[in-house]
């Protein structure tokens, strides 16, 4: 399982908005969640096109699901299931990313469902921390990343 944690701030397309998304090995991107209804549509016919996310995404409110972001640490907390496939469900629960070592640099360009898109980034490695309350679990994730600064161009 790959989860994804965005915060986009107020000069983003679609302005301001939190999202979670998750990757399942053979299925791709399952679920995703947001807080910023303007960027549903967009992410239905684009982005998820022919995943199963196109058809789960969810708008959560800001007390649902929440992003946070200070310094190199990045947190998350959702308190409404995400359901994923058939009958998995992803239960309310928090994760933390911790960024560390030297700052990465890089551009990526690739094209998906017919769209040319850029991506330019500030990354770092992180550690991973997941938080499950109501099983009182918390255990370190196998590795993550955090983007400092990310700038994304999709063209049609």
């Amino acid at each position: 399982m790959i989860i994804d944690v965005l915060k986009f701030n107020s000069q983003s397309s679609f302005g301001a908005e939190d999202i979670l998304s998750i990757y399942l090995m053979n299925y791709g991107t399952v679920a995703t969640v947001q807080t910023n209804p303007a960027a549903i549509d967009y992410r239905k016919k684009v982005v998820f096109a022919n995943t199963p996310a196109e058809n789960n995404i969810q708008l959560l409110k800001h007390e649902e699901f929440q992003v946070r972001v200070h310094g190199n640490t990045l947190f998350c907390a959702w308190t409404t299931p995400i359901p994923l496939i058939k009958n998995y469900i992803l239960p309310p629960a928090c994760i933390l990313f911790e960024g560390h070592g030297e700052l990465k640099t890089g551009i990526i360009r690739s094209i998906n469902n017919n769209r040319k898109q850029v991506t330019e980034y500030n990354t770092l490695d992180a550690f991973v921390t997941f938080f499950h309350p109501s099983s009182k679990y918390s255990g370190p994730g196998t590795d993550g990343t955090v983007a400092r600064d990310l700038i994304f161009t999709s063209i049609p």
